[in-house]
């Protein structure tokens, strides 16, 4: 199916828009009909061929298929005589030049494709009996030892000349027509006709080039088949084309359908994830929102993964560990060798970072200096934001 509505398509466009030559060639063809003249071929009866006496005989002409618009009336006029099978014979016919007909080819070996007809399949044996019923006790097979239904291999046969005729001018002097060798397309010498079987004797035949039948054959192409009439052809293609376009929507369909059931089967395997919620942080003087939830790593820089930024210039410091909001304030520290209790008018204890001996009014660990990451690309767009360590809590000065 899946190539099947393409393939239907394609053969359907090609009979729509190709040239249908029926009309022309009927015409061609009953034209000869009339056209010809068989008197001259009364007169060969009086000759021989191959030393044989002739007889007179007319043929209808065999035509196949579709028959619209032809002369079926037309007759083709022969003389012939029985004669064995030879390479070569040689025509004396009343008003005709002696000739002769040469390089017949009287055994000519052939291959055709064998079949098996069991559902079952077939053995060679079997296939063997095919070819001989099919093309003689001659014909033997070649292929496999089994196979199932269908093609199976080849039959090889030879087949015999069974039928031979030659062609004389349509005009004077009469003699063996220069273009037709036979009278069967494509017209060689070796171009007769053959059987599986053999005969003694077979009939040897003289035409006239203008006979309707080697019209027939030319015509045709061997045939004796005109074909479609373009009527017909256009029918043709519309009904392929229709059903090439509803073997491919079925296709369409079937693989729409397939492709919602993976991307839902996915979606199921998903496992949701929970909304990243703010938290509040009240400090003096200003209010913060951290974000709680997964936090992806950020990139800092193109791939590289950020360091976790220090407290520095313009960040508030790291609050001192087991203090938070609303505890009590520190125990007293020690400053320059005198304990000094912390009260109105006295300095923050110094946070975290600070350097070993640092007292009150010393700059803090970094100041002035640019943060980590200064003059580096912001984070890729899409990331959340990393998540920021909480203000130091100073000393509650009761106000």
């Amino acid at each position: 199916m899946v190539c099947g509505g393409p393939i239907l398509f394609i053969v359907g466009i090609v009979l729509l828009v190709a040239k249908n030559t029926r009309e022309d060639d009927v015409k061609a063809y009953n034209e000869a009909v009339t056209a010809y003249d068989p008197s001259p071929v009364n007169s060969w009866q009086s000759g021989t061929i191959q030393g044989s006496s002739l007889q007179l005989t007319t043929q209808t002409n065999p035509i196949e298929g579709n028959r619209e618009g032809i002369n079926v009336v037309g007759e083709s006029r022969m003389v012939y005589a029985n004669i064995g099978q030879r390479t070569s014979y040689t025509y004396n016919l009343t008003n005709v030049q002696l000739f002769t007909a040469d390089s017949i080819v009287t055994i000519k070996s052939k291959t055709a494709t064998a079949y098996c007809r069991n559902s079952n399949g077939c053995i060679r044996t079997q296939m063997s009996s095919y070819c001989a019923s099919e093309y003689g006790s001659s014909a033997s097979f070649t292929g496999t030892t089994s196979c199932s239904s269908g093609s199976c291999g080849y039959c090889d046969y030879d087949t015999y000349l069974s039928e031979v005729c030659a062609v004389v001018s349509s005009g004077t002097p009469y003699t063996r027509d220069t273009r037709y060798k036979s009278c069967y397309y494509p017209f060689g010498n070796a171009d007769q006709k053959y059987d599986t079987s053999s005969a003694s004797t077979i009939p040897v035949y003289a035409r006239k080039a203008d006979d309707p039948y080697i019209a027939l054959q030319r015509i045709t192409e061997g045939t004796n088949d005109f074909g479609l009439t373009e009527a017909q052809q256009r029918t043709a293609g519309i009904v392929l084309i229709a059903i090439g376009c509803a073997l491919i929507a079925c296709v369409c369909l079937v693989a729409c359908v397939i492709v919602h059931f993976i991307k839902q089967h996915n979606n199921s395997r998903i496992q949701p994830q929970s909304p990243q919620q703010n938290v509040t942080v009240l400090v003096p003087g200003q209010v913060i929102s951290y974000p709680t939830g997964p936090v992806q790593p950020i990139s800092n820089g193109y791939g590289a993964p950020s360091p976790m930024q220090q407290p520095g210039y313009s960040q508030p410091p790291a609050q001192n560990p087991g203090y938070g909001y609303g505890a009590p304030p520190p125990p007293p520290q020690q400053y320059g060798g005198s304990q000094q209790q912390m009260g109105y008018g006295q300095p923050a204890p110094p946070p975290p970072g600070y350097a070993q001996g640092g007292g009150y009014g010393q700059p803090q660990q970094g100041y002035g200096q640019p943060q980590q990451g200064y003059n580096q690309p912001p984070p890729a767009l899409g990331y959340p934001v990393p998540q920021q360590q909480p203000p130091n809590k100073g000393p509650d000065y009761g106000y």
